[in-house]
């Protein structure tokens, strides 16, 4: 690992062509080295003026700046907390832990608690900044400016803020703002920079100290050291205040912390003079990798891990992660994924993972894990697919490029540099023959010394395999097909493109028998047999759902013992060569097992890939599950030195020692219940419980009229996204599936006692919650007993009822069997009726149809003999011609035909003219007429020669009758007279 603040510099004079190698301590440092190059003692260049020196200069900032880096190495998993997240303001100044494993922080806003899924803000009684907080069992003491009291659960277990400041006159906490609380016995102390209040059994008293305290911290449970202006360091027992060194030998040293070491000795933190160790009341520097950060960025806190590391937050610079003897293990910064560079608050919580409160946000530093990080933050280094150990170096293929690092944390090259003429898509690294092949989006590179050969500009060059059983001869897939690689003597250059094949090629293996299996990266699978002699294809098959894959869709295939298993969905399949088909592979110990993907290490060792969890198994059992953000479709972990593997991210890359073990000491939390709520039927919120402060001891009586109970879950494993599972005993017949899902809703419970069972995924502690469902009134014994004697009495009753009933019943059958009996007469009545009115009807139309075809012949009649007089004139006498006219109306007018069809009109419609008339006795018989054949619904074409007049003339009569009947405009004439 490279030391912190170190910079690797390389600067070239374009004129000379001298390359200046050189490291840099600090930014000071690095600018004169550049000045000592830039203005040599020479009549040549005096200044950084001249066009070769500033081309240099761009050179040296831009090398600096890629180098950038890698400068952090690897770093523990880091989880942010940007003020979006949370409920709170920016800055936060202290954290603390409840024993329940709740997280609290003093916010700008007030007191903030996170349960892992929930985040709660609790306001002082004017919104004043909480600087400090202090758990003491169940009461949080909280101090800010000129108040401080304490919260403690109520009865529903949310919190709820007591004042102490009431105890004392106000003018004596009046302006003093509270930046420390500890507690000595059973007192609790709240120092300011002025004074210090003790508060012990409702009583509260103030105790001025000799001048302005500016800190103080516990060396144990009864002493505090605090450094006071003008009097040095002194020690603060019960009330007392004792020198301990004075104000000359402190000299002007500003303390901003203090951390027992041992029993004997106190660090010191300095504002900008590093780090002190206080022994035998002397104070000396301790001189550390880290002095050139502490003494340039202002030490602001210090906090020693339970593994014997040192955390520095500092005010400009992040986080220093030192080792007891000083050496710099972690330098988290900004550039290394903190939010912020200024650190206010550090705390180690129950399972020793690092809080870490800023000027701008939250973070969680996992140093438990057995995963550290390299991300890049610059985007230059782009997403891994590639990486590999070689000649003491670490390569790593990204898309951007091929980058390598010297493994030699003491060397000048310990930092990732891309190497020449390799930028862009790296998609395979290779070591065969103890040679490097690199597999690139423009071709495949041989790599030695940190230098690239390219040997094929056959692009994509996706996987590089040897092949079967030929020691001078590889085989590689391409973007274009399949391509060779030959060894003559020690060098390996390009061979032939395989014709006959020009699919795409991501993965490539030989079976036993020598054949080549294919992967096309979207869609396709094939197995070929090649004449390597000649670099020819001799037969191809392809493979799909016929021969038994759910889709020829992405697939893929490992070689996990001894077996070629092939990847198709979520399942793994074997190949059956003697029918060409494939079945699914069991996996023995693992049947119930879901995989996105496997990837093996070696016949015992291997990682399944599973919805974003990575899951590490050596034989049968596993031995560490990781969160990784793998490059999806193209999962790559590789394995390295020290046994240690190397996992491809989108952003950089995790390293995974499995031999960093979690310490068993340290304690399992257990999954809790954080909330319960009741609601009843008309959805109103009986009960709102938050269990996570308020430890239930009795059972949750849940009333009648409770229908509807929510549980919500709290995930205080912080660094990991556990799963959870539960159970209603009483309801749930077994555990749920595991879910990362954290509220449970159930309704409608029988009353009776109940017990939710709550647990995570892999820890073995259940978290329990009583519940017992009271009973309506009508569910109880008494009501019961009630009901059965009213049953008795009202069967007895019946029975008397039912005789009485049985007789009425009989008497009703008989008279609606009588009354059935009637309705059978009239309907048949009825239905005799109905066919006469039918048949009624049948012969009024065949009527009406009979006078319309008579008068039509009779009109058609009159019109001939009119022709015909019209063409004779005079040949054709009047006394001949009048005579027939007559006749014809006489017939077409015919009072015979009117009554005919009068009668059979008021067959079918009863009273019609009577009740017309009635209603409108100003209409003619000419108009009645009219109104009947209107209501028979004829059109204007039939009434006319009904009528014996024309269309026109019909159209006259309609109007005349509309007018007589008094409609209005919007009324229509026939829906009037069909009422009728």
């Amino acid at each position: 690992m490279p030391k912190a603040g170190f910079l690797n510099l390389q600067l070239i004079d374009i004129e000379s062509l001298q390359v200046h190698n050189f490291r840099a301590k600090t930014q000071t440092d690095f600018n004169m080295r550049v000045l000592q190059v830039m203005n040599p003692v020479s009549k040549t260049h005096t200044g950084i003026g001249s066009l070769p020196r500033i081309t240099a200069l761009i050179w040296v900032l831009l090398q600096t700046t890629s180098s950038m880096f890698g400068q952090n190495s690897e770093l523990p998993g880091i989880i942010n907390f940007p003020k979006e997240d949370y409920a709170g303001q920016k800055q936060n100044w202290q954290i603390d832990q409840l024993p329940n494993g709740l997280m609290l922080f003093a916010n700008t806003a007030g007191l903030m608690t996170y349960d892992g899924v929930n985040w709660s803000l609790y306001e002082m009684p004017h919104q004043q900044i909480i600087r400090t907080l202090l758990v003491d069992q169940d009461r949080i003491f909280v101090g800010s400016y000129g108040e401080f009291g304490y919260w403690a659960p109520g009865e529903d277990g949310d919190l709820i803020y007591r004042s102490l400041i009431d105890l004392m006159e106000h003018h004596l906490t009046e302006g003093e703002e509270i930046w420390n609380i500890f507690k000595i016995g059973e007192a609790i102390y709240f120092h300011s920079f002025g004074t210090l209040f003790k508060y012990d059994k409702d009583r509260l008293d103030r105790i001025p100290p000799p001048h302005s305290i500016r800190f103080m911290y516990p060396v144990d449970s009864q002493r505090y050291i605090l450094q006071v202006t003008g009097h040095g360091i002194m020690e603060f027992s019960p009330d007392t205040f004792t020198s301990l060194l004075s104000q000359d030998a402190l000299g002007s040293l500003l303390i901003t912390s203090m951390t027992p070491v041992d029993q004997e000795s106190v660090l010191i933190a300095t504002e900008r003079d590093g780090l002190f160790r206080f022994k035998n009341l002397q104070i000396r520097p301790w001189t550390t990798e880290a002095d050139h950060i502490l003494k340039t960025h202002q030490i602001n806190k210090l906090l020693r891990l339970s593994n014997g590391l040192w955390a520095i937050g500092t005010i400009s610079d992040g986080l220093i992660i030192m080792d007891p003897e000083g050496s710099v293990k972690f330098h988290i910064n900004k550039n290394g994924g903190l939010q912020n560079n200024t650190v206010l608050a550090l705390f180690e919580d129950v399972e020793n993972h690092l809080w870490v409160g800023m000027d701008d946000g939250i973070a969680l530093i996992d140093l438990v894990s057995p995963t550290t990080f390299s991300i890049d933050h610059s985007g230059k280094i782009g997403t891994l697919y590639a990486a590999i150990e070689y000649d003491d170096c670490l390569f790593i293929g990204t898309n951007q490029g091929l980058f390598s690092k010297s493994l030699d944390k003491a060397s000048p090259e310990n930092e990732f540099r891309l190497i020449t003429g390799t930028q862009g898509q790296v998609w395979d690294l290779r070591i065969i023959d103890r040679v490097l092949f690199c597999g690139h989006n423009n071709g495949t590179y041989i790599v030695r010394k940190n230098q690239a050969e390219q040997i094929s500009t056959i692009t994509g060059g996706w996987h590089l395999i040897p092949v079967f059983d030929r020691d001078d001869k590889l085989i590689q897939g391409t973007y274009t097909g399949l391509i060779t690689i030959n060894k003559d003597g020690d060098t390996w250059s390009f061979g032939h493109s395989i014709p006959g094949f020009t699919e795409v090629v991501k993965q490539l293996i030989f079976d036993d028998e020598g054949w080549l299996w294919s992967a096309n990266p979207y869609r396709g699978l094939h197995r070929l047999l090649i004449d390597f002699e000649k670099d020819s294809l001799l037969q191809m098959q392809t493979f799909s759902q016929i021969n038994g894959l759910p889709s020829d869709y992405n697939i893929s295939f490992i070689r996990f013992r001894n077996e070629l298993l092939f990847l198709s969905g979520q399942q793994y399949y074997s190949f059956n060569a003697e029918n060409n088909s494939f079945a699914k592979y069991p996996f023995p110990g693992h049947e119930q097992i879901r995989f996105d993907k496997i990837i093996p290490i070696s016949s015992e060792l291997f990682f399944i890939i599973n919805q974003g969890q990575v899951e590490m198994i050596e034989g049968d059992q596993t031995v560490g599950k990781f969160n990784l953000n793998l490059v999806r479709g193209s999962e790559n972990i590789v394995q390295l030195q020290d046994n240690k593997f190397l996992a491809c991210l989108e952003d950089g890359y995790a390293i995974i020692n499995p031999r960093l073990k979690q310490s068993d000491a340290r304690p399992v939390m257990e999954a809790t219940i954080s909330s319960f709520k009741a609601w009843d039927r008309s959805g109103t919120l009986q009960m709102n419980l938050n269990c996570m402060i308020h430890l239930l001891e009795e059972p949750v009586l849940l009333s009648a009229g409770i229908n509807r109970i929510e549980f919500q879950f709290a995930s205080l494993d912080y660094s990991s996204n556990r799963r959870f599972r539960y159970r209603l005993d009483g309801f749930d017949p077994e555990w749920s599936p595991w879910t990362i899902l954290n509220r449970k809703e159930y309704t409608n419970l029988t009353p009776g006692s109940y017990q939710l069972d709550l647990q995570y995924e892999g820890r073995a502690p259940i978290h329990s919650m009583q519940l017992i469902q009271k009973p309506a009134w009508h569910q109880t014994i008494t009501a019961n007993v009630l009901i059965f004697a009213l049953i008795v009495s009202l069967g007895m009753f019946l029975l008397r009822y039912s005789d009485r009933r049985f007789k009425a019943h009989t008497r009703r059958l008989e008279i609606e069997k009588d009354r059935e009996i009637n309705r059978q007469r009239l309907s048949l009545k009825y239905e005799l009726l109905e066919r006469e009115i039918k048949h009624k009807s049948q012969e009024l139309a065949n009527s009406t149809m009979n006078i319309i075809q008579k008068n039509k012949a009779l009109l058609k009649l009159r019109e001939q003999i009119t022709d015909v007089r019209s063409n004779l004139g005079k040949q054709f006498p009047d006394n001949q011609y009048y005579p027939l006219i007559r006749l014809i109306q006489q017939h077409m007018s015919n009072q015979d035909d009117w009554r005919i069809f009068e009668t059979h009109f008021n067959d079918v419609h009863d009273n019609f003219f009577k009740t017309i008339k009635r209603d409108y006795p100003d209409l003619t018989s000419g108009e009645l007429k009219l109104a009947a054949y209107l209501k028979m619904n004829l059109s204007t074409k039939e009434i006319a020669p009904l009528l014996s007049i024309s269309i026109r003339g019909v159209e006259n009569k309609r109007y005349r009758l509309r007018q007589k009947m008094g409609l209005m405009h919007d009324e229509n004439l026939l829906d009037v007279l069909l009422k009728y």
